[in-house]
């Protein structure tokens, strides 16, 4: 079954079609880009500032360390 280019490509643009879309998606672009360049920014701080590999790798994993331990606190808060 092949299907014309044209119509796959106005079918994936469609919802651009939508105002509140359009308003929505340029939002979590730019939320998006500003998280990675956080992270990147920082990260160069770290690093230019110690010039220790260690620390930018702790200074990376304390960033994450919520996201391992919550499901762990999830289930101790529900059986509180």
């Amino acid at each position: 079954m092949t299907s014309d280019p044209r119509n796959v490509r106005a079918a994936a643009l469609a919802p651009f079609g939508v105002r509140s879309f359009r308003f929505q998606w340029l939002a979590d672009l730019a939320t998006s880009w500003a998280f990675e360049m956080e992270v990147l920014i920082l990260g160069w701080f770290v690093l230019a500032t110690t010039g220790s590999v260690q620390q930018l790798v702790a200074f990376g994993a304390l960033a994450w360390l919520g996201t391992l331990f919550s499901p762990f606190f999830g289930v101790l808060g529900d059986r509180l």
